[in-house]
């Protein structure tokens, strides 16, 4: 049996107090229930309130607000309702929007110990479905409001004839939207349960749990300085001596949740590129002097562990330009070494990265090309 509301009792619901805005979507969970909006500032709704999505003027949804930023202008919305005109919504696209702010109905008064309460006297009724073979009418219960009681006297209840107006428009109470306080997710034993309530096992969640895991790091890139030993490994070779240096690297991820998407373990993969600065003294025994620039071009593979701890490996090519040389002949004695020391080299390695604040980070790289330590942002 399910519950039904007559519209003719839709005008004795409370009036609300709304306010009107616009939502972009940014993100979307893979179940599709939750949803990362992007607001106007000050436009933000409430934690807990209504939003009502519209699409090209007709109801799209109604979800529930499960956390707002206001720095960032944005609020989590959990899907408590879906209509027949959009089955989901596109990301980057402005959508029409109205939060439930509160209630306008004052509380019934209490005066008069004998007098029914007032929240009663728009309660939904219940309508037995017809019975196609015995009868196609349709018999709806309605309680009508009765007239002030004297005092002392018990008002009397009054019951509808039945009616045989088989188009009596009669539409779905819904607890979520219509019930007073929009802060009371209880729902009644009788009241139409969405299937949005339920994860794909038929298990209940509560209303303000979001079973999708969160990104552990949603920057698309990051800048950075850092201090360590370098390798001068031109031409491909392994022969090699350590020089202390500095290097000035930027990273851009191409590609998120490539093996790994769980609560536990996330994955993305980036392109980083490198400028170091280094020099070789001494290497001919002539007091000769190399500057060298190194250019280096990597793909990056991290997998984030937490929000605070990510390990790397990298694969990438490097070019050694020499930017300024000192007691060096390089077509004579130093020109075998002059050879050696410039030229593209591979880089390979692994590493770590912490989170240190917002949006802070230290990296640490330990490479057949170098040992590193980093400070880095990302936006």
């Amino acid at each position: 049996m399910s519950l039904l509301c007559v519209s003719a009792h839709a005008e004795t619901l409370p009036q609300i107090e709304a306010h009107q805005f616009d939502s972009i979507p940014i993100q979307k969970s893979q179940s599709g229930r939750v949803y990362l909006f992007k607001v106007d500032e000050n436009r933000l709704p409430k934690t807990g309130n209504l939003v009502l999505i519209q699409d090209h003027d007709k109801p799209a949804m109604a979800f529930r607000v499960l956390r707002s930023d206001l720095n960032k202008s944005e609020y989590i919305g959990k899907k408590i309702r879906r209509y027949d005109q959009t089955g989901e919504l596109k990301i980057n696209q402005k959508y029409f929007s109205i939060e439930k702010v509160a209630d306008l109905l004052s509380a019934p008064e209490q005066d008069e110990p004998h007098q029914a309460p007032a929240k009663k006297l728009a309660a939904p009724v219940r309508a037995s479905p017809p019975n196609p073979v015995e009868s196609s009418e349709t018999t709806v219960t309605e309680i009508a409001p009765s007239p002030t009681p004297a005092e002392g006297v018990e008002p009397a209840k009054q019951t509808a004839p039945p009616t045989t107006d088989s188009s009596l428009d009669v539409e779905e109470f819904d607890q979520d939207l219509d019930e007073g306080n929009s802060q009371n997710l209880n729902k009644g034993p009788d009241a139409t349960t969405s299937d949005e309530d339920e994860d794909e096992n038929g298990s209940p969640h509560h209303p303000f749990e979001v079973e999708e895991s969160s990104r552990f790091d949603h920057y698309d890139n990051m800048l950075g300085f850092g201090v360590g030993y370098f390798k001068n490994m031109s031409n491909f070779s392994l022969n090699s001596v350590s020089l202390s240096g500095f290097d000035i690297f930027y990273s851009h991820v191409l590609n998120r949740d490539i093996w790994f998407q769980s609560k536990t373990s996330q994955d993305d993969l980036s392109i980083d590129f490198g400028l170091q600065y280094y020099r070789l003294v001494n290497i001919d025994l002539v007091n000769d002097q190399y500057t060298m620039i190194p250019l280096s071009t990597e793909l990056r593979y991290a997998i984030h562990i937490s929000p605070s701890f990510a390990v790397h490996g990298y694969l990438g090519l490097q070019y050694n330009f020499i930017a300024s040389m000192q007691n060096v002949d390089s077509a004579g004695a130093n020109k075998q070494t002059y050879n050696d020391v410039h030229g593209p080299q591979a880089n390979t390695g692994i590493g770590v990265m912490f989170n240190l604040g917002p949006q802070w980070y230290l990296r640490v790289d330990l490479g057949l090309d170098r040992t590193m330590v980093g400070l880095a942002i990302k936006w």
